[in-house]
């Protein structure tokens, strides 16, 4: 509910125009959604709910959004990429366990700054500030586009070069009978490490 409210919060600081767009799924969450939106003093129509669909689809109304609102404490891990390399910036408030990061991760390694912040308030202000500077907002879609076939978020040939190596580390392990140990990659194959 305190990510909800946030993300009202940003709508309700937000021009006229803007709206909070969400996956509607399951149909009772986006009613509840829409009737907590209205007892916080929002217009309903601001919060458009979109059916699930199929990939090509999917990656066409993401490329549409002016910004991707990631989700804590479980945040966007396939859909945060999406986001990405179909220009939309992220803004991710990473927490604690590894699920609560990866989109922080992915937005760190997008070859752009991104926002990502450290307190449910920075989250709020933030995307409040990104929908009140549509150029801000802009600048940050230009670097994206220009920067995907670059960044180390999008390497994947460096990436399977990195799990390839570690996958082969821990076969050698096995295979000598050796006690189970944590394999550690040299940064120059991680992505955004070198």
């Amino acid at each position: 509910p305190s990510l909800y409210q946030a993300w009202l919060n940003a709508l309700r600081a937000s021009p006229a125009p803007s709206v909070l767009w969400i996956l509607h799924f399951p149909a009772l969450a986006a009613t509840n959604l829409a009737t907590h939106a209205a007892a916080a003093g929002l217009a309903t129509k601001r919060i458009v709910t979109a059916p699930t669909a199929e990939r090509s689809f999917h990656l066409a109304r993401a490329a549409l959004a002016d910004l991707f609102l990631d989700t804590a404490p479980y945040a966007g891990h396939t859909t945060t990429g999406d986001a990405l390399w179909m220009g939309t910036p992220v803004l991710s408030l990473p927490g604690e366990m590894m699920q609560s990061r990866v989109a922080a991760s992915y937005a760190a390694n997008a070859g752009c700054p991104q926002p990502i912040v450290d307190s449910l308030r920075a989250y709020e202000a933030t995307a409040a500030a990104l929908a009140q500077q549509p150029k801000r907002a802009a600048a940050l879609r230009a670097c994206l586009h220009r920067s995907r076939w670059t960044a180390a978020a999008f390497d994947t040939r460096r990436w399977i070069s990195a799990f390839d190596g570690g996958a082969s580390a821990i076969w050698e392990i096995h295979r000598y009978g050796l006690r189970p140990m944590h394999v550690l990659m040299p940064s120059r194959h991680l992505p955004g490490m070198g």
